[in-house]
Formats: structure tokens, C-alpha cells, sequence
């Protein structure tokens, strides 16, 4: 069985083509009710003002705002996420900006935490030839520039990175 997984932007979209089919529902619904109303009206001995087949249903108007509210909320979704994606998008590019200005070392270290994914500070020695001095370092800059972490776990660290 596969899982769909709808962003905020696919949910506001699908909020938003409810909202207007339930406003065409509603709008045809109400045309309907107003044009038995206009025949009911005929055969009515009550004046105007009083009259309870004059005017639209309260229904249709609690139905139109409700509407009204849920067309809102999607765009409000959709826009929302559109600002998320961008700073994300943003953040990303920083991120590579900071990452092409490492030096050669540093630039090694960080490839092998982000292919490892999780690695531990003496693989990290092991993997890259450098010292353990050189490498607590090198992960107290790339810490410093947000790019790695360093989790205590026992008698070492686990690096990854940030995110």
C-alpha cells in the first residue's frame, strides 16, 4: 500500500476546490429554494415584512460564510507554504555558500558526515587520516557554522548534520 503525503500547499489547494463547489452547491440550491419561494409567495396572505418565503434562507447565508471561511483558510495554506518553501529554498543556498567556502579539509570532514549521515568522532579520524586534535577542529568550525552537530553518546560523539 503506498502513503501519499499531501504538503500544506497540496492540502490549501484542495481546500480551496471544495470551498468553491460547495458555493456552487449552495448557489443552486439557494436559486432553487428562491424560485419555489417566488410561487409559495403568490398564494400568501402575510404582508412583506413578514413574509417567510421573502428574501434568501438563513441556511444559504450560514452556508456562504462557511464557505467563505474555508476558501480563506486554504489560501492562507497555500500562500503560507509558498513563504516556508522560499526561506527553506533560501536557507539551502546559504548553506551551499558556506559549504564552497570551506577549505580542503573541511570540505573532506563535512563529505564524510553528510554521506555517513551519522558518524562517530573516531570513524571520522579513521576516514579522513587527519588527527584527532585536527578534527575536533574542524568540527568546532563547521559547528560554529551550522553545518554539523556533535551528540554526546558515552565516551564519544556522534556528528551529523544540521538540519
Amino acid at each position: 500500500m503506498t502513503k501519499i503525503n499531501f504538503g500544506n500547499r497540496q492540502i490549501g489547494f484542495i481546500i480551496v476546490l471544495f470551498s468553491v463547489a460547495f458555493a456552487l452547491v449552495i448557489a443552486d440550491f439557494t436559486r432553487k429554494v428562491e424560485s419555489l419561494n417566488a410561487v409559495l409567495h403568490q398564494n400568501c396572505s402575510l404582508p412583506d415584512a413578514v413574509c417567510p418565503f421573502i428574501g434568501m434562507p438563513y441556511q444559504a447565508t450560514v452556508g456562504f460564510a462557511v464557505t467563505g471561511i474555508l476558501l480563506v483558510f486554504g489560501i492562507m495554506l497555500i500562500l503560507i507554504s509558498r513563504k516556508g518553501e522560499h526561506l527553506e529554498m533560501e536557507a539551502r543556498e546559504k548553506t551551499e555558500a558556506v559549504i564552497k567556502k570551506l577549505n580542503k579539509d573541511e570540505q573532506k570532514v563535512f563529505e564524510i558526515v553528510r554521506i555517513s549521515g551519522a558518524v562517530f568522532q573516531s570513524e571520522l579520524v579513521e576516514k579522513s587520516g587527519l588527527t584527532k586534535v585536527r578534527i575536533t577542529r574542524i568540527l568546532d568550525k563547521l559547528e560554529a557554522k551550522g553545518l554539523v552537530e556533535r551528540k554526546r553518546r558515552g565516551m564519544t560523539n556522534i556528528v551529523t548534520v544540521k538540519q
